[in-house]
């Protein structure tokens, strides 16, 4: 999808093309947010309960195995981009979205528990796939919300 929003895509085409090309889209769930704003999601008819997603101009919640829908509206209230900088960076961007985890969890999150996180931050123009601005994971951990708070406080050290 990132290729096709490249290439000139609309999110909504990016979606449709993805989807085109899965033989059991009822059991995807994916989204694409561009750096306009522009928001598109499916979430397939088979994906495991709870799953949903909340999305507005700027900004989209989504999961699947989740508590419940509050996963979601706690997240969305953290990630409302009305109250995000005009000249936020990576770093920034980043602790948006680890807030947003964050308050999901506190709401129920995934009814599995937790074992992995990662943020991805990418920059707006030129080769997504060469250059990333952040790319922060935490893999098979009780507590990955936590080593992304630590990896996310050694690299705005660094920036």
């Amino acid at each position: 999808m990132l290729d096709l929003l490249a290439a000139g895509s609309t999110v909504t085409d990016a979606v449709h093309e993805a989807l085109a090309h899965d033989d059991q889209p009822e059991l995807r769930q994916l989204g694409v947010l561009d750096d306009r704003g522009n928001v598109a999601h499916h979430t397939g008819s088979d994906v495991t309960p709870w799953s949903g997603a909340i999305a507005r101009a700027g900004m989209l919640a989504l999961g699947n195995l989740l508590a419940g829908p509050e996963v979601l509206v706690s997240m969305a209230a953290v990630a409302d981009p009305e109250s995000l900088p005009a000249d936020v960076d990576g770093v920034g961007m980043a602790r948006r979205a680890l807030d947003a985890l964050h308050a999901g969890q506190r709401a129920g999150g995934d009814r599995r528990g937790q074992q992995s996180a990662s943020i991805l931050v990418v920059p707006l123009q030129g080769d997504h796939n060469a250059a990333r601005v952040l790319d922060l994971r935490a893999d098979d951990d009780a507590t990955p919300l936590e080593v992304l708070e630590a990896l996310l406080d050694s690299a705005a050290q660094g920036a």
